[in-house]
C-alpha cells in the first residue's frame, strides 16, 4: 500500500509538471485526475506479460504527451500562445540557433544529448512504477484503493463536480491532448480560409484603385524595432528607464523642427516570430501563423513593396539579423536586399545581436541612402538591439561619423553579463530589457535628428511585444507606432486615424491590428479613388 501511494505521488509530480511552469512553481499542491486514473486503472488489471505490457505502453503515449505539455508551457511563457504542433516544428531549428547564441555550441550539444536520454529515463521510470506487476502482494485492498483512484480521476475527467478546490485540479496531458486535435483540424481548414482572404482582398483593391501617388519623390522608412511593446512605455516598472527617454526623444524632435505622431497596433505574435507582423503589415492580411505566412508567399499577392515599386520607389530590405539564405525576401520582390552575409559589418556580435542599431541606423544613411542616386527609396529595416538575452547594454556615440565600418563596437565585445549569469536574475533580465528598449529608442532619435529631410517620412513600431516573462500574462499585444517628418502634411492622415501628437500613443484597447496598416496608407495617400466602373 506504501508503494501505491508513493507512486501515485512520483507520477502526479510527473504530470503536473507542465502546470508548475505556467504557475511560476507557485501551485506545489496539485491533483492530476490524469495521474490517478492512470494508476488506478492499471492497478486493477491483473499480473502478467499483458500487464507490463500495457504499462509501458500507457509509460510511452503519457510521456509524449507530457513533453508536448511542457512544451506548450514553454511556449506560453516565451510567445503568449499555445503550441501547434502541426505547424511549430519549423520553430525547432530557430530554437537550436537562439540556444547555440545563448550558451554556446557545447552546452547546446550536451541539452540536445540529454534531452532524448531524460525522456527515455522518465519513459522506463513511469514504466517500472505503474507496472502491476510491481504492486503490493495485499490485492484484495490495493485493488479497492485503485478502483477508487479510477472512479474519482475518471469522474473529474467526465465533467463530474469533486469534493476538491478546482485550483487545486489539473489535467495537463488531457488539455494538450485536446487543444493539438483542434489545432489540426482547424489548419486543415486554414489553407481555405486564408486564400478565400488574399483574393477578397485583391478584389477589393482592384476595384478602388488606390494608389500611394501623394508619397511620389518621398523617401519612407518603415523600421521594426524588437520587442518594442506598449507594456515597456505604460508599465510602471519601466517608467525609471523610458520615462526619461520618451522625454527625451519629443524634445530632441521638438528641438530639430520635426514633427511626430504616435498610435497603436495589435501585432499577430508576441514574444518572437517577428515576421508575421512584418508581413501583416507589407500585406493588409492577418498573418499569425506559419501556414498563412506559407500562403502568403506562395500566392504573392500584392504587397506595401508593389505600391511603392509602382510610384518609382527603390525597394530596399535591411535585416540584419538574416544569416542564412532568406528567399522569402526575394519572394517579397524587393530591388535589393541586405542580410548579416552583405552588411559591411567589422565589429563583434553582440551575443544574439548581430549588430547594434546605431550601426544599422548608419548604414541605412550611408551605405543605401547615399548610394540610391537620388532615386526615391522604401527601406523596411529590422532593428535587433532590444532582441534578448539583452546583454551587453550600449551607449550611443554622439559622433555618428565615428560609426564608419563599425570597428568602433570592438570596445562592446566582452562587456556585460553573460546570457546565463543575466538569466539566473529574473528581476535583472526586466531591467535590461528596459535599458535595451531605450538604446534602440535613443539610436532611433539619433538617426532622426542627424539625418531626417523634408523629404522623408519614418515609421517606427514594434515588431510584437515582448514575451510574458517579462511583461506579464495580461498584457496586450499592442506595440506603439511613431510617425516622424519635417512635413506636417504627411503626418495629418495619421490623426485622422486616431493617432495623437507627442511620442507617446494613448493606451486604448480599442486598437486596429497591423492588417490595416497598408489599406490606411493607401487611402490616406492615393490621389483618387475609383472604382471600376468610374474608371472605364
Amino acid at each position: 500500500m506504501l508503494r501505491l501511494l508513493l507512486v501515485v505521488v512520483l507520477v502526479n509530480g510527473l504530470v503536473t509538471f507542465p502546470h508548475w511552469i505556467l504557475s511560476g512553481f507557485e501551485d506545489i499542491v496539485v491533483v492530476s485526475l490524469e495521474a490517478l486514473t492512470i494508476v488506478g486503472i492499471l492497478g486493477l488489471v491483473p499480473r502478467g506479460v499483458l500487464a507490463r505490457r500495457l504499462s509501458y505502453g500507457v509509460a510511452v503515449f503519457t510521456v509524449l504527451l507530457l513533453v508536448l505539455a511542457v512544451a506548450d508551457a514553454i511556449l506560453q511563457i516565451a510567445l503568449g500562445r499555445l503550441l501547434n504542433l502541426y505547424l511549430d516544428v519549423f520553430l525547432l531549428r530557430p530554437v537550436y540557433e537562439l540556444l547555440v547564441g545563448n550558451i554556446g555550441g557545447v552546452a547546446t550539444g550536451m541539452v540536445l544529448v540529454l534531452l532524448p536520454i531524460g525522456i527515455g529515463f522518465c519513459t522506463l521510470l513511469l514504466g517500472n512504477l505503474i507496472n502491476p506487476n510491481r504492486a503490493s502482494r495485499k490485492r484484495g485492498l490495493v485493488k479497492v484503493v485503485c478502483l477508487a483512484f479510477a472512479v474519482f480521476g475518471g469522474s473529474g475527467i467526465y465533467g463530474l463536480e469533486l469534493p476538491v478546490p478546482q485550483e487545486r485540479i489539473a489535467t495537463p496531458l488531457i488539455r494538450v491532448g485536446i487543444q493539438q486535435t483542434q489545432h489540426f483540424f482547424r489548419m486543415l481548414k486554414e489553407r481555405e480560409r486564408f486564400t478565400a482572404e488574399i483574393k477578397d482582398n485583391q478584389e477589393r483593391e482592384e476595384t478602388r484603385r488606390l494608389n500611394l501617388n501623394k508619397l511620389k519623390g518621398t523617401n519612407v522608412f518603415l523600421a521594426f524595432v524588437e520587442s518594442y511593446g506598449m507594456s515597456v512605455i505604460s508599465d510602471d516598472r519601466f517608467q525609471s528607464v523610458m520615462g526619461p527617454r520618451m522625454i527625451d526623444f519629443e524634445r530632441r524632435m521638438e528641438r530639430a523642427d520635426i514633427g511626430v505622431v504616435s498610435g497603436s497596433l495589435v501585432a499577430p505574435s508576441q514574444g518572437g516570430q517577428s515576421w508575421y507582423g512584418h508581413a501583416a503589415i507589407l500585406s493588409g492580411l492577418w498573418v499569425d501563423n506559419q501556414l498563412r505566412y506559407d500562403l502568403l508567399l506562395a500566392e504573392k499577392p500584392e504587397t506595401l513593396i508593389d505600391d511603392f515599386k509602382n510610384i518609382g520607389h527603390k525597394t530596399i530590405a535591411l535585416m540584419p539579423a538574416i544569416t542564412r539564405s532568406w528567399p522569402e525576401g526575394q519572394r517579397f520582390g524587393y530591388d535589393q536586399i541586405f542580410t548579416h552575409e552583405n552588411i559591411d559589418y567589422a565589429g563583434p556580435p553582440l551575443n544574439w545581436v548581430t549588430m547594434p542599431d546605431q550601426f544599422t541606423w548608419s548604414f541605412l544613411q550611408n551605405n543605401i541612402r547615399q548610394g540610391s542616386d537620388g532615386a526615391p527609396l522604401f527601406v523596411e529595416l529590422g532593428l535587433i538591439s532590444s532582441h534578448a538575452p539583452w546583454t551587453p547594454i550600449l551607449e550611443i556615440y554622439d559622433d555618428w561619423n565615428s560609426i564608419a565600418d563599425g570597428k568602433i563596437f570592438m570596445e562592446w565585445g566582452d562587456t556585460g553579463p553573460t546570457p546565463k549569469e543575466l538569466w539566473m536574475d529574473h528581476d535583472e533580465v526586466k531591467k535590461h530589457y528596459g535599458l535595451s528598449v531605450d538604446y534602440a529608442i535613443n539610436a532611433m532619435t539619433g538617426f532622426a535628428e542627424q539625418y531626417i529631410k523634408e523629404k522623408d517620412l519614418l515609421i517606427v513600431l514594434g515588431d510584437h511585444q515582448a514575451a510574458p516573462l517579462i511583461t506579464g500574462d495580461d498584457a496586450s499585444k499592442a506595440v506603439p507606432v511613431h510617425v516622424i517628418s519635417k512635413n506636417q502634411n504627411l503626418l495629418e492622415p495619421f490623426l485622422e486615424w486616431g493617432f495623437i501628437p507627442g511620442v507617446v500613443p494613448k493606451n486604448t484597447a480599442d486598437v486596429p491590428g497591423m492588417d490595416s496598416f497598408r489599406g490606411m496608407l493607401l487611402e490616406a495617400y492615393s490621389d483618387s479613388i475609383l472604382s471600376l466602373q468610374e474608371g472605364r
